[in-house]
């Protein structure tokens, strides 16, 4: 992951969450794996939350 930006980094999650999101409410799956995800993206974005594209991820 570190071989991209952040913006790419949080363009890509984007995408991924929002699939994740959707496979997870469709099949019933618990969202345990979404929540470990979503935390690890959560202290990405308290490093660096001038990055527009993770704002939207960050907790408010």
């Amino acid at each position: 992951m570190l071989l991209f930006g952040q913006t790419a980094i949080a363009e890509l999650c984007g995408d991924f969450l929002a699939g994740w999101s959707n496979i997870m409410r469709q099949t019933g799956i618990s969202d345990a794996p979404l929540y470990t995800i979503r935390v690890f993206f959560d202290a990405t974005c308290h490093e660096d939350r001038t990055q527009p594209n993770l704002k939207w991820m960050c907790r408010q």
